[in-house]
């Protein structure tokens, strides 16, 4: 009876002793890689990275938390993820976060960039934009009749690589 006392006692203290706290040792990317390592990784150069960061640093938000990202890590955890479009797990490993980090710093930096972006995203309007459809269909509908008639001819047929070498002409019906 005094030994299973003595055990239930030493397993209580042993399950309510407060978890060890990790420190993660987190690299800044802009000191440890080279302009094209991080255009390789980031597909962003470092001027673009510090000017973007500068644009969007207001709003975000730096977390009170014990051991929070910071805005800068924050903005390269969703760069990695723009860049590649790998799992947030693998993103996470690899920069040595959790998968929930990254899904929450992809939303907030995500929602940082809808913040700024009639600065930089301009819909042409009134006669910008007629002149702009008129010079797409001038571009395009031409090659849309062709993939059609390249389209049809290949279901009718089903040898369409012998006519693909022909001049835009010999598909056009107005030219004959």
């Amino acid at each position: 009876m005094a030994d299973r006392r003595r055990r239930r006692r030493r397993l209580q203290r042993y399950w309510n002793r407060p978890s060890k706290r990790v420190i993660r040792d987190r690299l800044n990317p802009l000191e440890a890689y080279t302009d094209d390592e991080l255009f390789e990784r980031y597909r962003f150069r470092q001027v673009s990275v510090v000017y973007f960061l500068n644009l969007i640093g207001g709003t975000l938000l730096e977390s009170t938390r014990n051991n929070a990202l910071p805005p800068m890590l924050q903005l390269f955890v969703c760069l990695r993820f723009f860049a590649t479009g790998a799992y947030h797990k693998l993103i996470g490993d690899s920069l040595n976060v959790s998968e929930s980090t990254v899904g929450r710093c992809c939303r907030s930096i995500t929602e940082a960039i809808l913040h700024v972006r009639k600065q930089f995203i301009v819909f042409p309007r009134d006669d910008e934009a007629r002149k702009t459809k008129q010079e797409f269909i001038k571009i395009a509908v031409g090659y849309v009749v062709a993939c059609v008639i390249l389209h049809n001819l290949g279901i009718q047929t089903g040898d369409v690589m012998d006519r693909v070498d022909q001049p835009m002409d010999a598909f056009d019906e107005t030219a004959h």
